[in-house]
């Protein structure tokens, strides 16, 4: 195992990525972030926009009744158990795309969560 050091210039992340391949691992510290973001009110207004509208669509189509959507447009396309379009493979690619839409649903409250924190909103409150 070879083990190669390095600064955290700008050129290292396509090392960081390449020298695992080659059995090199770098010791190579992640770029520091020294500026604060300053966002334009145009963003602030699009990032409130985001959140109510995301807000909208966890209320409208929770996780469950976009899964129940998927069964049925399945089942009309033919891929129902008994079928011969339903294959182990197509079973497969339902459970997984279910599994993803229950995860992203999660992943969407979480930021919905963080969007509707008292710190965000007075954020958004001190711009306009």
């Amino acid at each position: 195992m070879a083990i190669l050091e390095a600064d955290r210039g700008y050129d290292s992340g396509w090392l960081r990525q390449a020298s695992p391949i080659k059995k090199i691992f770098p010791l190579i510290s992640y770029r520091k972030i020294k500026r604060e973001i300053v966002l334009s009110k145009e963003e602030i207004f699009a990032l409130d926009r985001y959140r109510l509208a995301l807000d909208a669509l966890i209320q409208n189509f929770p996780s469950e009744t976009i899964c129940e959507l998927l069964d049925r447009y399945a089942k009309y396309a033919g891929f129902y158990p008994g079928s011969t379009l339903f294959t182990e493979d197509v079973q497969h690619r339902i459970s997984y795309h279910k599994k993803m839409i229950r995860q992203n649903y999660q992943s969407s409250l979480y930021l919905l969560n963080k969007m509707n924190s008292s710190e965000f909103l007075d954020i958004l409150d001190s711009c306009f």
